[in-house]
């Protein structure tokens, strides 16, 4: 067979083609060098341009079920009211997260905004960690298990985690205000409850009434910790237990502070509720 010449004039044409439409694809704007005198040909050259201008704002979907509803997504920029629910009060469901269970927070939101992943089918939410606000209803009715939030700053949140029925373990040590109040409902039949920690040292919470946070958590096995000055410790239990009426009620000392005439570093423990 002859061997077949290769018009080098039209190969270098076509090369400095690909390199443009890779450049249009990858958002790249500096050339695409090749240099077979050296032994570096355009394969190098590709593999060694970056991949792509930096993402600062959207929906990137990473994976898809069957039926083509998202299942996993990168977030970037900030999230928006209702972004993601199924279910936002007051709006028509969305079924377009209807099947979303994976969602990571890649730009350092700190904010959850009011119903942001309500009624979601949300397992995963990666960057929790960074949030330090959260509005109402933004978590509930979802099936989280583990909510570990060390910059929640704010607890007294109108239904946060109502409804999250498959939810075991909150912790929240930088969160403080009102962890009860008759609207808030934070844990409204939350039925699967196990570990609650809320506040720390320098962190202290109250009691608004004896309503909101724990209706409708009666199950047993529940342990609750909220870190309070000896002033609001019997409010706080008579307001957890109206709901969480089975529960194991620990409040430690959120400052140096006196109880019942009793002294208290901060960090100890003012007192134990059990039911007997």
């Amino acid at each position: 067979m002859a061997e077949m010449l290769v018009d080098s004039t039209k190969l270098d044409a076509c090369l400095d083609a690909e390199a443009d439409a890779i450049r249009a694809k990858t958002g790249g704007t500096d050339p695409i060098p090749y240099d077979y005198a050296n032994n570096k040909g355009f394969a190098d050259a590709i593999a060694a341009i970056p991949s792509g201008t930096t993402i600062t704002d959207g929906i990137v979907v990473k994976a898809r079920n069957a039926n083509g509803y998202a299942t996993e997504i990168d977030v970037y920029g900030n999230l928006m009211d209702a972004q993601f629910s199924y279910a936002a009060e007051g709006q028509p469901y969305n079924t377009a997260w209807r099947n979303l269970t994976i969602a990571h927070l890649k730009s350092n939101q700190t904010n959850l905004p009011a119903y942001a992943f309500k009624g979601t089918p949300l397992t995963v939410l990666d960057g929790i960690d960074m949030i330090e606000s959260a509005s109402s209803w933004a978590l509930a009715r979802t099936p989280l298990t583990i909510a570990v939030m060390p910059e929640l700053r704010t607890i007294g949140v109108s239904n946060l985690f109502s409804y999250c029925q498959q939810l075991r373990t909150v912790k929240c040590p930088k969160a403080s205000g009102y962890l009860t109040n008759g609207s808030n409902r934070l844990f409204w039949n939350c039925t699967a409850l196990e570990t609650v920690e809320i506040g720390g040292i320098g962190y202290g919470n109250k009691a608004y009434n004896s309503q909101g946070a724990f209706t409708g958590c009666s199950q047993s096995g529940l342990t609750v910790t909220v870190y309070a000055t000896g002033d609001n410790a019997d409010g706080l239990v008579t307001a957890i237990r109206s709901g969480a009426t089975n529960a194991t009620i620990i409040i430690k000392a959120s400052e140096a502070t006196t109880y019942n005439g009793t002294s208290y570093a901060a960090g100890d423990t003012i007192l134990t509720s059990e039911v007997t």
